[in-house]
Order: structure tokens, then C-alpha cells, then sequence
């Protein structure tokens, strides 16, 4: 009944939310090439979503339904929760399956960390190695789930003692009690919301990183804030009557030949650097630049020596 009016706010409120996440977060405008719209994949995405999570919700409770009688899940004056569980074990007939597949994941972890990660850094194949490093992030985010969530009770004592200290000592007792009451159904939620968090966290962290490394090589490759190609026989003083309209605006410009290898008729046919005994060598390759050449450029990537 909630689902799918809850989608179309969603939907809705995703232009608005994209507008303020590009525009105040990422620094982004229209003129970047970038348009508040979510494409139709993404609505699909969507809404697909948010139909399979609600669908997929609703299996516990209808499990813990038919796990009752008849009468005892048509009484809606009596509350479903269940203070104190006695559940009595019969070792012969013991459920082994969750210790197995933790067993197996501990098993192919380790496998991972002992045997993977040195092949991949002996064999240089970095997709095998970012792979490892995803798989122990991942790892990173359930096992500090698992430690919030030992945690939980005493955060919980914490924070009742702390915002309910004008209460009286019966009252905050009984807050406690009725929080052990539902610890399970607390348990479910804290689960759900700490893995959330904790994947948004890793992806905003991980956008980050590949914009930044995105930028670098941009730079890098790049040089300066603004380069021009000036090819099919475009000769600079094209520029210069630009260049001086706009000395105003512009700190410093410079300009680089191509490299002396590609000239022909050239004099230079190779170029090396090597020590005062010539025992070992590299070879270079040079361009002609003008006198404010490191004054328009970045200065991260070159060292005067």
C-alpha cells in the first residue's frame, strides 16, 4: 500500500536531490555537461529496487506468522513480541549449515589473503590484486558491522542513561527492558542501516579517489589548466591577437615545439643522458618550450635540477 506512492516521491524528490548533490557537492553545472535527469536505466534500477526490497522484507514476517497458530496471529490485541525465548536443542538433530558456510568463507578468505594476494604481487596482474583489496574491504565493512553490533546493547544503555537522566530510575529500567524485549527486531534494523552506511561510505570515499587519480592524469597529461594543439599547420601567431585582447585575464602562457624527433630534415637524430663514465644511459626526448614555460605550467610533475 506504502510501496509504490513512496517510489514516485522517490522518483520525484531524485531531481531536486541530483540538482543540490552536483551543484554544492561536486562544484558541477549545466555548462559541465551535466543535467539534474536520471537516465531510464537508473529508473529502472529504481524501480526495481524498490519493489524487490519491500517484497523481500516481508518474508520474516510472514515466516514469524506462520509459525504461529491460527488465533495467535489474528490477535492484534496482544503484541507479537516475545520477552523471553526458551528454545530447547536436541544435539542429534543440530543445524550445522550456518558454522559450514562460515567455514568456507574463512577457508577462501585466508586462501585470498596467503595465496592470491603474493601470487598477484609476484605475476604484477593488478586486476587480481584490486580484486583481493575489494574482497578485504568488503570484509572490513561485515566485520565492523559484527563489532557494532556486540555493541549494541551497551549503546543503548549508554544512550538511555544519558538522555533520560531527568527520568526516574523505574522509567529508564523499563525503556531497557522493553529494548532487550525487541533486541532481535533492533538487531535486524541495526544490521540493515550499518551495512547501508557503511557501503554509501565506501562508495562516496571510493568516487572520490577515482576523481582525484581521473585529475592527475588529466594534469599530467595535459600540463597546464589550458592546452592547445595547434596541428594541420596552424602556426602560433593565429594567437597572438587573442593572446593580447585577453593579457588581462591570463597569468602566463607558454608554448612547446613538438618533439625534435618528429621534425624532418633534422640534425639531431638521438638523444641520450648518461653519467660522467658513460656506463649507463636513457634516452630522452626533447622539445623546445618558451622562457615562461614553468610559470604555465603545473609545477607537480617536472623538478628543476
Amino acid at each position: 500500500m506504502f510501496v509504490l506512492p513512496s517510489i514516485l516521491i522517490g522518483i520525484v524528490l531524485a531531481f531536486p536531490s541530483l540538482w543540490a548533490i552536483y551543484k554544492y557537492g561536486f562544484q558541477q553545472t549545466e555548462k559541465n555537461g551535466f543535467y539534474p535527469v536520471p537516465s531510464f536505466l537508473a529508473f529502472l534500477q529504481a524501480l526495481g529496487v524498490g519493489i524487490f526490497i519491500p517484497l523481500l522484507s516481508s518474508i520474516m514476517p510472514i515466516r514469524s506468522a506462520m509459525k504461529m497458530g491460527l488465533g495467535e496471529s489474528l490477535d492484534y490485541t496482544r503484541s507479537k513480541t516475545k520477552a523471553v525465548d526458551v528454545q530447547i536443542l536436541d544435539p542429534s538433530k543440530r543445524n550445522i549449515s550456518s558454522l559450514i558456510v562460515f567455514g568456507i568463507l574463512a577457508v577462501l578468505y585466508g586462501v585470498s589473503v596467503y595465496v592470491l594476494l603474493p601470487l598477484s604481487l609476484l605475476s604484477f596482474n593488478l586486476g587480481l590484486l584490486l580484486g583481493i583489496f575489494f574482497v578485504i574491504l568488503l570484509s572490513l565493512i561485515l566485520g565492523l558491522t559484527l563489532v557494532a553490533i556486540n555493541f549494541q546493547h551497551l549503546l543503548e544503555v549508554l544512550i538511555v542513561y544519558t538522555l533520560l537522566i531527568w527520568e526516574k530510575k523505574s522509567m529508564r529500567l523499563l525503556i531497557l527492558k522493553n529494548l532487550t524485549a525487541h533486541k532481535e527486531r533492533n538487531r535486524m534494523t541495526a544490521l540493515i542501516y550499518a551495512l547501508s552506511i557503511g557501503f554509501l561510505i565506501y562508495l562516496v570515499v571510493s568516487y572520490g579517489i577515482e576523481i582525484q587519480i581521473l585529475q592527475a592524469k588529466q594534469q599530467k597529461d595535459e600540463g597546464a589548466p589550458l592546452a592547445v594543439n595547434l596541428s594541420n599547420g596552424w602556426l602560433p601567431s593565429l594567437y597572438e591577437k587573442l593572446l593580447a585582447d585577453n593579457k588581462d585575464k591570463i597569468d602566463a602562457f607558454s608554448y612547446t615545439t613538438y618533439a625534435f624527433s618528429r621534425f624532418k630534415n633534422k640534425k639531431i637524430d638521438k638523444t641520450h643522458a648518461s653519467n660522467y663514465s658513460r656506463i649507463s644511459s636513457k634516452k630522452l626526448t626533447l622539445w623546445g618550450v618558451t622562457p615562461d614555460h614553468y610559470k604555465a605550467t603545473f609545477n607537480t610533475y617536472w623538478e628543476i635540477t
